[in-house]
């Protein structure tokens, strides 16, 4: 039986990676959607309700605090379910920025033993995503964007990636490396 394949996605804000994986027959998971679902709107990054229900004493939390743990919480929530529709052979998108390796490696650890792991790199100029995120009803703004950048790290196959598709800003695939035996393709 082939494995299925999770993509994870990797690019800025407003890079085009929701939209374009979008037209992906596969079961899309974010952290977004996952605060939706939980605290009634997606921009909302923690809730104090949410963590006394799962027993943490909010009021002795920083905001940075609950910030971190409700990011660390949603995160493994999104894990959990990726991990049950891909054990069904489902395949998956992880719909995230992941810039750095380590992000990304924490996934591609967690799923490499019963998942093909792709990359989806959004190459999408830094300008073009603050245009993009100008318009949106929940905006992150340019300094975050810049951040972003600043701190993105393109991915690499020896991450243990079996391939990297790059898209463009226009959401066209630009190139693919590909993992082929012990050599690169």
């Amino acid at each position: 039986m082939n494995k299925p394949v999770l993509y994870l996605t990797v690019g800025l804000p407003a890079s085009g990676k929701s939209t374009y994986t979008r037209q992906l027959s596969a079961l899309r998971y974010s952290a977004d959607a996952v605060r939706g679902e939980l605290f009634g709107n997606e921009g909302i990054q923690y809730s104090d309700d949410y963590l006394a229900e799962l027993g943490y004493d909010t009021d002795s939390m920083s905001d940075h605090e609950k910030r971190k743990t409700c990011h660390h919480l949603i995160w493994n929530e999104v894990y959990r379910r990726m991990e049950n529709s891909l054990n069904q052979g489902e395949d998956c998108i992880a719909d995230g920025t992941f810039i750095s390796p380590e992000n990304r490696r924490i996934v591609i650890s967690r799923f490499q033993p019963f998942a093909v792991i792709r990359c989806l790199y959004f190459r999408t100029p830094a300008d073009i995503c603050i245009e993009r995120d100008s318009k949106r009803s929940r905006s992150v703004g340019e300094p975050i964007i810049r951040q972003y950048e600043k701190n993105l790290i393109p991915p690499e196959l020896s991450e243990g990636f079996q391939s990297i598709d790059t898209i463009d800003e226009n959401g066209q695939r630009i190139s693919r490396a590909e993992q082929t035996g012990n050599s690169v393709k």
